[in-house]
């Protein structure tokens, strides 16, 4: 690790990075519509078995930012390079990390935007998954036997049954590994070809992009509200430990985007409530 750390402290000193982007690749929307999408060439985003926290042991000069969401079901680490870091030593330290104990695989890191900060939210890591709607939302197993084979893809989960028809009828399939697709192992080239070829079967289809967050509140009982994020923790007045998880979801909901402006929200409480409390305010 040290000869690492000096050969990034060398390269950092002659090397500088240009960070120009350009449109990467795309897939189709509902109407057929391009959407484009960028690659992160600053970020990179791994998986280590059982979703374990991997600790920096790179400079902030070089490495910003490591950490690993803990909502995630399979958490991924992300790891963002500070800029003017180059492709070279970018590519050196990959080859580092995969080496780690328990090293399972990368993930492509895109944004939407031709020109996006190395910020969290901006970017999302995208796994080997893609979600699809297919324009019959009865479609019988053979079927579904046939796009897989046609896809070289794995039927991961089907939609739960008796939904009501439409867009809550979705699939979610995983790449077979390795794919023999000849613009690269991407789910978002994946999910261009599988329009290109089957847009009369498929209604939508999407890469699995993953949320990367870091849930904040600047309420100092945040941690108390067990109701929002439950890790398990005890109260202040020394109740039992609660059940890790056993929450509304509520701070994915802030992560996804959702703030709560311009809702309009009832209290409904038969006993009554106190209007004077700071949280009514």
């Amino acid at each position: 690790m040290k000869t690492l750390l000096g050969f990034i402290m060398a390269v950092c000193m002659v090397h500088p990075l240009l960070t120009a982007q350009t449109p990467d690749t795309y897939w189709y929307g509902m109407n057929g519509e391009h959407v484009n999408w960028y690659f992160q060439k600053d970020v990179f985003a791994f998986r280590i078995q059982g979703g374990q926290a991997v600790p920096n042991p790179f400079p902030v000069e070089v490495v910003s930012r490591l950490h690993t969401p803990s909502d995630h079901l399979n958490p991924i680490t992300v790891m963002e390079f500070a800029p003017g870091v180059p492709d070279s030593l970018i590519q050196a330290i990959k080859a580092q990390v995969a080496l780690l104990p328990g090293y399972e695989c990368e993930f492509e890191v895109v944004s939407p935007q031709a020109s996006q900060p190395n910020t969290v939210r901006a970017w999302s890591p995208v796994e080997d998954e893609i979600m699809v709607t297919f324009r019959d939302p009865y479609l019988g197993t053979a079927e579904i036997d046939s796009f897989c084979a046609r896809h070289w893809l794995a039927l991961e989960r089907a939609p739960l049954a008796g939904l009501v028809p439409g867009y809550s009828h979705s699939y979610l399939f995983s790449l077979k590994n390795p794919y023999p697709c000849q613009a690269g192992h991407r789910a978002i080239d994946v999910c261009r070809e599988v329009w290109e070829q089957d847009s009369g079967m498929v209604m939508i289809v999407e890469a699995n992009l993953v949320m990367a967050f870091a849930p904040t509140s600047n309420d100092s009982l945040y941690p108390e509200q067990w109701h929002i994020r439950n890790t398990g923790q005890g109260l202040a007045n020394n109740q039992a430990p609660g059940t890790p998880d056993a929450d509304h979801d509520i701070d994915r909901m802030w992560a996804a985007g959702y703030k709560g402006q311009g809702m309009r929200v009832a209290v409904v409480d038969l006993d009554g409530f106190d209007l004077g409390h700071e949280d009514m305010q």
